[in-house]
């Protein structure tokens, strides 16, 4: 009978504890941006705060030809480019009463799906959203009552 728990134990254990299982990002597009960019949000993520703030995880997608995301993969920080970046998430954390925004963490990806470069930080500046930006249609979408 023990024996019998214990096995039943450890199949549940091995299937919670597989990739499969641990898959639970749902990626919905939220906007596309004047530049026919993509971003999408993983509304599994998405979170609200007591202070009016919303959390989530936002993937970018860029157009073949997009000059934001081309200054982007050429960038230098800590002394390496993200020339193979092919798409990009950031855990982002919106103010929807003061309309700022903030980002937590920037994971860059190549097409195989590998992380090329990841920034975290915990104290991250709070930065105004422009008006009629990609980010302030996101804001309006997951800022609905606010």
């Amino acid at each position: 009978m023990i024996l019998v728990v214990l096995i039943g134990f450890l199949v549940t254990l091995s299937i919670f504890s597989s990739p499969m299982a641990q898959e639970t990002e749902k990626w919905q597009l939220i906007v596309r941006s004047e530049s026919n960019n993509d971003y999408y949000i993983d509304i599994n993520s998405l979170s609200y705060t007591d202070y009016h703030t919303a959390l989530a995880w936002y993937k970018v997608i860029p157009a073949d030809k997009s000059t934001v995301f081309d200054r982007f993969k050429h960038l230098r920080l800590f002394g390496f480019k993200s020339a193979n970046a092919q798409y990009f998430k950031v855990y982002c954390e919106i103010d929807c009463r003061r309309r700022v925004l903030r980002f937590l963490i920037t994971t860059v990806y190549d097409a195989d799906g590998n992380i090329v470069r990841r920034d975290e930080t915990l104290n991250a500046r709070w930065t105004s959203i422009p008006r009629q930006s990609t980010f302030d249609m996101i804001r309006d979408v997951i800022c609905k009552s606010d």
